[in-house]
């Protein structure tokens, strides 16, 4: 299906297209700007023969339309184009929102084209990532081809939307689709298994280490090669692969001079981090499926990451702090002491400096819609430089004083972070130190 610029088509629900420009072009298809019934929207369009099973892939898309996004952070299909024969083979489409221009390609992190404004933005990205994979996947989906190609970043604040959601199935569902080199399960590279939510947790967190270190977590001193063969691949992520950092197998190991984001980061990661993406890339969980590190535990860990950073004014980022003496790793700055914060959900306190967050999951038990959702931001008042904490959860707080007195708190206000304050939100509650 070739298209130009005026050219005009109508959906399946009847809606009039017409093509503006042309986006980019990837493997399966050509993306476009279009204005759908008026408004501007991107369109998809699939290669003939592209696809391996085209009725099936078709049928899929369909029930992906039909079932709706499971969250905002989807770029999700939204409209179908109907199935045209041509002389190479069936071509077929979808409609789906545009990007804002702000927003870069993950790939361009990686590569290093473009820069997070802050480690913490990193982490922001990082969580909202795990939370959308772990709304997707309590709905039953598996993503099946999950990579650095699916995701749209905002440098400065670390929003993402996450796109391509046409491969996206119900769990167990074959597509055809197995995934993109690096980012596959081993057990798929080796042709074990098909794309699963299982499989999605090894991608998952090799797209969370990749965007905390910049480095993959397979591509050491083994991956040092002349030529990537076919076999050399199978071997590095598939028969045989070794996390860079295993600490009882220094056969891939970081290379001086090569592998220096690794280099500076690890040290500098918190302990309870650096353990988890061990256990993510050894074994057990490396090789068995069943095994791997969850969504919500991804969610969690990130979540404490993000209470730990301290932001210096010389603009380094401190990976994690103590109670007083602290200094900045990179200019020597004492950061003092801290006033912090004690969540119900968490065994461990936030430091009440302006720009920190407490999620809905770090007060107790909550759903995975409103699990990584923040409902309070630590903020500063500027007229007297006093620590609030601002009421960001949609619904009324409950502010509770040392004296036992119960003030509501709207959606939008400030409570003062005065010692022996709490604020409560349903059965959670946050109280100052």
């Amino acid at each position: 299906m070739s298209l130009q610029p005026g050219d005009k088509l109508t959906s399946v629900f009847k809606a009039n297209i017409e093509i503006e420009k042309r986006l980019g072009e990837g493997g399966q298809g050509i993306v476009y700007k279009v204005k759908y019934n008026g408004q501007p929207k991107a369109m998809k369009v699939y290669k003939p023969a592209a696809i391996r099973d085209p009725k099936a892939f078709y049928k899929n898309l369909e029930n992906n339309v039909s079932r709706g996004s499971p969250s905002s952070a989807f770029l999700w299909p939204e409209d179908i184009l109907p199935p045209v024969k041509g002389p190479e083979g069936i071509s077929f489409g979808y409609i789906m929102d545009l990007r804002p221009s702000e927003y870069e390609e993950m790939s361009a992190f990686f590569a290093g084209a473009v820069k997070f404004s802050s480690f913490l933005a990193r982490v922001d990205a990082a969580i909202q990532i795990t939370s959308a994979f772990r709304i997707l996947h309590s709905r039953g989906y598996s993503y099946q081809d999950l990579n650095d190609g699916n995701f749209f970043i905002e440098p400065q604040t670390g929003k993402v939307m996450i796109c391509d959601n046409d491969n996206v199935a119900p769990n167990g569902t074959k597509t055809g689709i197995l995934g993109k080199p690096r980012y596959m399960a081993p057990e798929i590279v080796r042709g074990e298994a098909m794309p699963s939510t299982n499989t999605d947790r090894f991608s998952l967190a090799a797209i969370i280490f990749m965007m905390l270190t910049m480095t993959h977590p397979l591509e050491g001193a083994q991956y040092l090669v002349p030529c990537l063969t076919p076999e050399v691949e199978l071997r590095l992520y598939g028969t045989n692969p070794v996390f860079i950092l295993d600490p009882n197998d220094k056969r891939n190991a970081p290379v001086k001079g090569i592998h220096k984001n690794i280099i500076m980061v690890w040290p500098e990661l918190p302990n309870y981090m650096r353990q988890a993406f061990t256990k993510a890339f050894t074994n057990p969980c490396l090789h068995d499926p069943n095994r791997r590190i969850t969504e919500q535990e991804w969610e969690e860990l990130l979540m404490r990451l993000r209470s730990d950073i301290i932001h210096c004014s010389c603009g380094n980022d401190n990976l994690s702090w103590e109670k007083g003496g602290l200094k900045c790793s990179a200019c020597g700055k004492p950061f003092g002491k801290f006033r912090t914060l004690k969540m119900s959900g968490c065994d461990y306190v936030l430091p009440l400096i302006p720009g920190n967050v407490v999620y809905r999951a770090q007060l107790g038990t909550a759903n995975v819609d409103e699990a990584g959702k923040p409902v309070i931001r630590i903020v500063m008042n500027p007229a007297d430089r006093s620590i609030h904490m601002l009421n960001v959860s949609g619904r009324e707080m409950e502010c509770i004083t040392p004296t036992g007195r119960r003030v509501p708190v709207p959606n939008g206000k400030p409570a003062p972070a005065n010692p022996g304050l709490a604020l409560r939100l349903s059965d959670g509650m946050v109280k100052v130190l």
